[in-house]
């Protein structure tokens, strides 16, 4: 018996934007502003604690990219082989209909 792989590029793509989606939502980090005149103690330590949520939310963006792209490759060459495995089926299916004069099982 044969197992069968299914390939849903539809839900791969839902996938990835989902993912993309995350990834736009990490970059709120992004819109947090100090002001560089206070004397406020605590103002160095939210610097300090903002610059390592931007730095982390930046390698996840990374690490989600990197992702998406691992989806779309893996859907691209799945497509190329199962269009190359249809073409060989097709091809092997036709030359054997026509093996010992049978057209189709028919003499």
């Amino acid at each position: 018996m044969m197992s069968t792989i299914e390939v849903n590029p539809v839900a791969a793509h839902n996938q990835a934007t989902k993912i993309c989606q995350a990834s736009d939502k990490l970059a709120i980090s992004n819109i947090v502003t100090f002001s560089r005149g206070t004397t406020i103690s605590g103002n160095e330590c939210a610097k300090s604690t903002f610059q390592k949520l931007k730095q982390n939310t930046y390698l996840a963006q990374q690490l989600l990219n990197r992702d998406v792209e691992s989806i779309q490759s893996v859907m691209t060459a799945f497509t190329r082989t199962d269009e190359h495995i249809k073409k060989l089926l097709d091809e092997s299916l036709l030359g054997s209909s026509f093996k010992g004069g049978a057209v189709n099982g028919f003499k």
